[in-house]
């Protein structure tokens, strides 16, 4: 799994900075690759956050995810066992 920080646009609707709700400055890279259950090319277009990250290991790891954790596993939705 690869993801990264929003990073600065550059000079977009004149400004250098991420504080503005521009789409340059809250779209993520998120990259999953497993072959063994997503197929390669598959595209997304659901929103998911950097806090499903922590339900989703624990979920392809097999383990419980507590109640009391914030998120949702996006498991179904890269593999295609759900509808999105």
């Amino acid at each position: 799994m690869y993801t990264s920080d929003q990073g600065f646009y550059l000079g977009e609707h004149g400004w250098f900075d991420k504080r503005f709700m521009y789409e340059e400055s809250f779209r993520m890279p998120l990259l999953v690759r497993y072959p063994k259950e997503i197929k390669p090319g598959t595209v997304i277009d659901e929103l998911v956050q950097n806090l499903d990250f922590a339900p989703t290991f624990l979920d392809y790891a097999g383990v419980d995810i507590p109640d009391d954790i914030q998120g949702t596993s996006f498991k179904d939705l890269v593999t295609g066992t759900v509808d999105k």
